[in-house]
């Protein structure tokens, strides 16, 4: 009888672990898409078909809208309260740490942070937050990745930022100094 019963608590146990980690990736992933999880109103059995499929709907285009507010034009997030709010007068950097394993950090940054639609642990700066796109228009953002005293780009491993990123954050710097854009 003990037997059985220690056995079911692991297995209750494993299922439970298993429920939280799920329950935690899919807030985590709310919070980095910054959208608030709709909380359905009470409902009979005979309405939860037919309005599930409208709720999934709204719920679509409220993420959807969310992620195209800046599209078109991404500095405006720059000078939104949205962006005081979440990082004030510093760069979108400074805060930022990466985990690693040991005293001693890494030499390089990792390639990508987003592998289709998988997203690691601790994203960069750049890819945790989508609403910050990089444009070679965009010059406030790039400003926050240039030295100010030698002109020079702040290295990956300074600011934490991915190679996916930095290649992208290279060639929009470059474009910006080929259209003439002051930093």
């Amino acid at each position: 009888m003990a037997a059985y019963v220690s056995n079911m608590y692991r297995i209750f146990s494993r299922q439970l672990t298993s429920v939280s980690f799920h329950f935690r990736q899919y807030r985590s992933c709310l919070q980095r898409l910054a959208v608030k999880p709709v909380h359905p109103p009470a409902l009979s059995s005979h309405q939860l078909g037919s309005s599930a499929a409208s709720r999934q709907k709204e719920a679509d285009v409220q993420v959807s809208q969310t992620l195209d507010r800046y599209k078109q034009r991404p500095w405006d997030y720059l000078e939104s309260e949205e962006y005081v709010e979440r990082y004030g007068s510093s760069a979108v950097w400074a805060g930022y740490r990466r985990n690693h394993k040991g005293g001693i950090p890494p030499q390089t940054t990792r390639k990508t942070c987003i592998r289709g639609d998988k997203i690691c642990g601790n994203p960069c700066p750049v890819c945790r937050d989508p609403n910050i796109i990089i444009h070679h228009q965009n010059v406030k953002l790039l400003q926050q990745f240039i030295s100010p005293h030698t002109g020079m780009v702040y290295d990956p491993t300074l600011t934490g930022v991915c190679m996916k990123q930095q290649k992208k954050l290279n060639e929009a710097i470059d474009k910006a100094r080929d259209d003439g854009m002051k930093f």
